[in-house]
């Protein structure tokens, strides 16, 4: 097994592409695994797009994932092709078909698989180079469990399972205006009014609902069409329509589904695909020495502020998995969190986003512990939502609504929630006090990090049972590798031993006053000046801290000694880092935290009451700064703590071991909570519901309501552009009118000050008289009428 596994836990990774959706041979086959305790990673293109080109996944993606959870297998299926592997991970195939099983071949980068899991003749003589695991059918006893709800929508039809072409049109007409059915098909090529479709639980709708079921009496049945007949025969005990080519009324047979099999290999009283894959497995998984009787599967579902990278919570992410896997062996972490992908790719954990609401219904249902981590209960995380509103919305969940809506779903599907280790407040506002009062009373329990946070949750009216003062998850991480920072001190001329080394960890937020960048540089300016030996290592958490790190080594005289350190997405290599710093000045919560952890005393700049109150509980409460102090201050306070490092130090190791017990104490109830599960029964003493459509946390919904969005704020742009014309051109037009205005009071001055002249009153009198002829001229010429 692959580094980072556990003794007796075997973990598979599946990609697929099903055509029949839960009755897919695929999904069957992965469905059979975790009922026998299995873990199995499952992807598909259309979850995971960026896994695949075309139908080939790129396994690349995939590493950390392996490496975490010790990868025993992998299995392509449905015809995809595989690239990439780590090395030491058996590749198999799951092929029903001989055409299934050369493109999966084809278009993956092995010559040879090492299994194969087929029906019977898939595998020609010529290729069988690798372990042949037949199977004479890919239904398991699953399928007899499934109820498929509100099936009184669906209407009664017959299903046939051939391809469109094999089948005449006088044929299908003369069935529907015998039985006065709808005729349906789950073959190739049928029109649109009458296939049936390739969502998750189409066919099994389709078959649930059919009168019967009907095949043509001279035409043979592949593998595909095989399966159909097995399922529906593993679902009900249903009849099968014998169709005859004879144009004679009345000539068609009629057979129960078991009489009918019985003519092929794989009766349905042998239909078990448990019975012969536990044996499959077995001799698959005992060639890595792991035992025979594994520790069977147990989830845990973790939501939080993940994937966005920030290095607090992805710190605890990581901590959480770790430590689950080491208490409870053969334990998964499945994440909720803000970008799957990357949860994927750098942590290694799968991942789903809130919205997707079908996905995190499947797998609370199959959870042992739901668990919400990191500070995320205070009133600015409902700022920008509908309030408790947004819980009967269709509108994409997040901050305490979205928490709140997880901690509802969990309760309908009976998991204990556990608050781990989580800060809270201010709680203030009434929708926040409503939601976690709301969160309390189904059953959540809160384990708070910190005094303050505890009191805030029982002030919003939680049960008093319910909230317990504990510490933050943090407290139980494993020392970090330090080699990736030793190698870059070297590679920068820096050494850990002959260096001061100050880590520094400063963020933008909304309260960080005027000239706070000239405070910040000038305090380390003093310091260097002081110490000869010091280096400051601006350590990047977030990628938001490179704009305000950037501008205060800017402004140091002595920047020539101050070095920005980045590790991306690696925060292993991060804690590392801190593991050899000298002190440090932080403004964020859990840099400070992991430096203390690793006896690095530090000063804290209070920009949130959760970093002043964790500097009081860690023993350095006289290092904790308000965010408007003096240059002076800060380096005024850091020589104090370099000149009495010993004394700081041995404080600081006190209030950490007594934080530590109480993260301890959470992880402890976490891990019992655990143990008090059945995981197996999850998937076997249970009758499995399947909707027809997941509505509000579907895809095409997501993207349906993202587009709206779009459209909406397209329109809004248009129409306030539209406005500021408008506005524009009603300006102009009032410019211009007040112009005129002007213009033509000039003019009436101008003709008043001319009536009064003298030129103007003799001109008007000699004109008088010539004007007054003229017209008397006008009366009295007839040409002029």
């Amino acid at each position: 097994m692959l580094e980072g596994s556990i003794s007796g836990a075997r973990r598979v990774l599946m990609f697929a592409n099903p055509a029949c959706g839960i009755l897919s041979p695929s999904w069957r086959f992965k469905c059979a695994l975790e009922s026998q305790g299995y873990c199995v990673f499952w992807f598909t293109p259309k979850r995971w797009p960026e896994l695949f080109s075309k139908d080939i996944a790129d396994a690349s993606f995939l590493d950390a994932l392996c490496k975490r959870w010790g990868i025993g297998l992998a299995v392509a299926c449905d015809g995809i092709g595989v690239r990439g592997l780590q090395e030491g991970v058996p590749l198999s195939v799951l092929a029903l078909t001989e055409g299934e099983y050369r493109r999966s071949l084809e278009s993956s980068d092995v010559e040879a698989f090492d299994y194969a899991f087929t029906s019977i003749g898939v595998i020609r003589e010529r290729d069988n180079t690798c372990d042949v695991i037949e199977i004479e059918s890919f239904v398991d006893s699953g399928v007899s469990h499934l109820k498929a709800a509100n099936t009184i929508a669906a209407k009664p039809s017959i299903c046939l399972v051939q391809s469109y072409s094999d089948l005449s049109e006088g044929l299908l007409e003369r069935l529907s205006s015998q039985t006065g059915l709808r005729v349906i098909g789950a073959g190739e090529g049928w029109p649109d009014a009458m296939k049936i479709g390739q969502g998750h639980s189409d066919l099994f709708y389709a078959l649930s609902s059919a009168r019967e079921i009907a095949i043509v009496d001279d035409s043979t049945l592949d593998a595909r069409q095989l399966h159909v007949l097995q399922c529906y025969a593993a679902m009900r005990a249903g009849r099968v329509r014998v169709l005859s080519t004879s144009s004679v009324a009345g000539s068609d047979r009629f057979l129960i589904v078991d009489e009918f099999l019985c003519d092929y290999a794989g009766q349905h009283s042998s239909i078990m695909l448990e019975v012969r894959l536990s044996e499959a497995m077995d001799a698959v998984f005992s060639k890595d020495g792991s035992d025979e009787h594994f520790a069977p599967c147990r989830v845990g579902v973790l939501f939080g502020y993940v994937g966005k990278g920030n290095f607090g919570d992805e710190l605890i992410l990581s901590t959480i998995a770790t430590r689950m896997e080491a208490r409870c062996p053969g334990c998964i972490l499945f994440a909720v969190g803000e970008d799957p992908w990357h949860t994927l790719v750098h942590r290694g954990i799968y991942s789903i986003r809130l919205e997707d609401s079908f996905a995190l219904d499947t797998a609370l249902s199959v959870a042992a512990v739901s668990v919400v981590i990191a500070g995320l209960l205070f009133d600015q995380g409902i700022r920008w939502t509908m309030g408790k509103a947004e819980l009967v919305s269709t509108l994409r969940h997040s901050d305490i609504p979205g928490i709140a809506s997880f901690v509802e779903l969990s309760n309908l599907n009976d998991v204990p929630c556990l608050f781990y280790g989580i800060g809270a407040g201010p709680l203030e506002l009434d929708h926040s006090k409503r939601l976690v009062r709301f969160m309390g009373d189904l059953g959540a329990r809160f384990l708070a990090r910190d005094i303050q946070s505890s009191q805030a949750i029982l002030e919003a009216g939680a049960p008093v049972g319910s909230v317990e003062r504990r510490a933050d998850v943090a407290f139980t991480s494993a020392p970090a590798d330090s080699s990736s920072a030793d190698e870059w001190l070297l590679s920068h001329g820096l050494d850990a031993n002959g260096d001061l080394l100050v880590a520094i960890s400063l963020r933008e937020y909304e309260n960080v006053p005027d000239n706070f960048d000239r405070r910040v540089s000038d305090a380390l300016d003093r310091v260097a000046s002081a110490h000869a030996n010091a280096r400051f290592l601006f350590c990047i958490l977030d990628k938001d801290d490179v704009s305000i790190s950037k501008r205060i080594v800017s402004a140091m005289r002595h920047s020539d000694r101050a070095f920005l350190y980045d590790t991306g997405e690696d925060i292993d290599a991060m804690a590392g880092m801190f593991q050899r710093c000298h002190s440090g000045l932080s403004m964020r919560y859990h840099c400070s935290l992991v430096l203390a952890k690793a006896g690095v005393p530090c000063v804290g700049l209070g920009y949130l009451p959760k970093v002043v109150s964790l500097y009081e509980e860690i023993g350095l409460g006289d290092f904790i700064l308000k965010m408007d102090v003096s240059g002076q201050e800060i380096a005024a306070r850091l020589e104090e703590l370099l000149n009495n490092r010993p004394v700081v130090v041995s404080n600081l190791s006190r209030g950490v071991r007594a934080l530590t017990v109480l993260a301890q104490e959470s992880e402890d109830e976490l891990a019992a909570v655990l143990d008090r599960s059945n995981p197996v029964e999850a998937y076997t003493n249970r009758d499995v519901e399947v909707y027809l459509s997941a509505s509000s946390g579907s895809y095409a919904q997501i993207e349906y309501l993202l587009w709206r969005e779009w459209s909406l704020s397209c329109d809004l742009e248009t129409r306030d552009s539209r406005i500021l014309e408008l506005d524009r051109r009603i300006a102009e037009l009032e410019q211009r009118t007040s112009e005129l205005a002007d213009l033509l009071e000039a003019s009436r001055e101008h003709v008043r000050a001319l009536e009064e002249s003298t030129s103007y009153k003799i001109g008007s009198a000699l004109t008088y008289v010539p004007g007054r002829i003229k017209s008397a001229m006008k009366r009295t010429d007839p040409s002029s009428r």
